[in-house]
């Protein structure tokens, strides 16, 4: 079974780490997604979420598939706004993708940012404060 995206959360529920390898479609993005919506009560304990998108090596999605992420997105927001986001995206395109979301869920409460590396990332994230 293929598995290009991946949600992993940790034990006590306060972060969680997605993670692309391959090919990743807007379709697995969304399945995940939605996972999360049908299994809300996990999101209520989530502080950080890291999604790093480094090993993707094609990323087929379309501008309205972001936008239903995106609103997806926003519903989860609701549950939690207190949540911190970083996405780590070194490719051009991949980056371009996630500054629309980025835009996209602008409104929600969540602080969003995309960074090239990794090492940014973490370091945004452990310079944020938690509520």
């Amino acid at each position: 079974m293929r598995m290009p995206f991946s949600v992993k959360w940790n034990a006590e529920g306060q972060t969680v780490l997605c993670s692309g390898s391959g090919v990743v479609t807007g379709q697995e993005i969304l399945r995940d997604t939605e996972a999360c919506l049908a299994r809300h009560e996990r999101l209520r304990t989530l502080l950080r979420a890291t999604i790093v998108l480094a090993g993707i090596t094609g990323l087929e999605i379309t501008v309205e598939e972001v936008r239903v992420i995106a609103s997806l997105d926003a519903r989860l927001a609701a549950l939690n706004p207190r949540v911190t986001v970083a996405i780590v995206a070194p490719q051009d395109v991949v980056f371009g993708f996630a500054r629309m979301w980025e835009t996209l869920v602008e409104a929600t409460g969540w602080k969003t940012r995309v960074f090239r590396t990794e090492p940014e990332a973490e370091a945004w994230l452990k310079s944020s404060p938690t509520t």
